[in-house]
């Protein structure tokens, strides 16, 4: 990375609001910078606009303490590659089971997930929204896991759902949930509660993800909604006024790396979630 002094004098010389890129290969590992600098600039104002990893160059990224948290500054990040997964069989059955009432056992896949009682299935894929987004975190990151169906079994044993004497079900409950994944996995994992959402999009960084609770109208998000919160979306880039996400009970476009603004997205959102962090082995 350019040396301090380096960046600040290219922030200041800069025009007003104008991005500014700063290369340097031998530290970057194939990554390209930009830095946002904005009115008044300075270097602890200048967040990192855009990282996008090399294809010619696939190595791991160092940060060398420098952090992305200034959202309002117009910091960008955004993860590629993330794994979108349906909380159904397929993500192309999303759409008749929530628009038409399908039976998600009519889907061939519905097996692939780990189900093997169809009765089982239709019971709990519905609900496996947070299950959905873990697992394409860990698959993003690479970390060994049981099928979703088992990560069920695993997460009813410790509190992660509970079900009722009714026979509903409370769940994802997030504090249990952390502690199952850091143990389990090695993933830390941040509550977060009374938070915007742009904040907690400014949270992700090159080893962060997030997972929010928003309502699950946000698959037609030019709708009105009757409330917030009730569904789990994973969050996997910030910028341009608005955030990335995967939705595993999304119809396209809204559903896998959808992007809205935050205003949108806020209208749908309970303020709530989980910063999840990659795990150092």
């Amino acid at each position: 990375m350019p040396n301090d002094g380096a960046i600040l004098a290219k922030c200041n010389e800069a025009p007003n609001n104008e991005n500014v890129s700063v290369y340097s290969a031998p530290f970057t590992r194939g990554l390209r910078y930009s830095r946002h600098c904005g009115v008044d600039a300075r270097l602890r104002r200048c967040t990192i606009l855009n990282a996008v990893r090399s294809r010619a160059e696939d190595q791991p990224y160092y940060s060398e303490g420098y952090r992305l948290d200034d959202v309002r500054n117009g910091g960008t990040w955004r993860h590629e590659g993330v794994p979108y997964y349906s909380q159904w069989g397929s993500a192309d059955w999303v759409a008749p089971i929530v628009e038409r009432g399908a039976d998600p056992c009519e889907d061939p896949h519905w097996r692939a997930s780990g189900f093997t009682e169809a009765d089982a299935y239709r019971f709990w894929a519905k609900r496996l929204c947070g299950l959905t987004c873990l697992e394409s975190a860990l698959d993003y990151w690479g970390v060994a896991h049981a099928p979703r169906a088992q990560m069920l079994e695993e997460a009813l044993r410790h509190g992660v759902y509970r079900v009722r004497e009714d026979g509903g079900v409370d769940g994802l409950i997030y504090r249990p949930f952390a502690g199952w994944v850091e143990a389990a996995f090695g993933v830390r994992v941040e509550v977060m509660t009374d938070e915007g959402i742009a904040a907690s999009a400014a949270r992700i960084d090159a080893e962060t993800l997030a997972i929010v609770s928003v309502s699950p109208e946000i698959r037609y998000p030019e709708r009105t909604n009757p409330g917030q919160g009730g569904h789990l979306i994973l969050l996997h880039g910030r910028g341009d006024g608005g955030v990335w996400f995967h939705n595993p009970s999304g119809i396209a476009p809204y559903q896998a790396d959808a992007w809205l603004p935050y205003e949108a997205v806020a209208r749908f959102h309970a303020r709530r979630g989980m910063a999840l962090t990659k795990p150092r082995f």
